[in-house]
């Protein structure tokens, strides 16, 4: 998926948000952000430059979700929102 994109998933149906992630200073948190508020938060206490996250969630309706990513700087990186709209087949 590219940020900024729309996913269309079945109400209450499972589905899997991936992420590949990378950072020189390397990978300390990412918060996934649902509607506003934080959803999910994977943390990595070993620097590694490449991580992938993989986030298993559902919706009853259209929402969205961006990532908040932090290196072992201290330095945070913001996503534009995926769009995720829940409807009938």
């Amino acid at each position: 998926m590219i940020f900024g994109d729309e996913l269309k998933v079945k109400p209450g149906e499972a589905f899997t948000l991936s992420f590949d992630l990378q950072s020189v200073a390397g990978v300390k948190q990412v918060e996934l952000i649902g509607a506003g508020a934080v959803a999910r938060t994977e943390s990595f206490h070993a620097p590694s430059q490449q991580v992938r996250v993989d986030f298993p969630l559902s919706t009853q309706s259209r929402t969205w979700y961006s990532l908040i990513v932090e290196d072992h700087q201290g330095h945070k990186a913001y996503t534009d929102p995926i769009w995720v709209d829940a409807v009938e087949p």
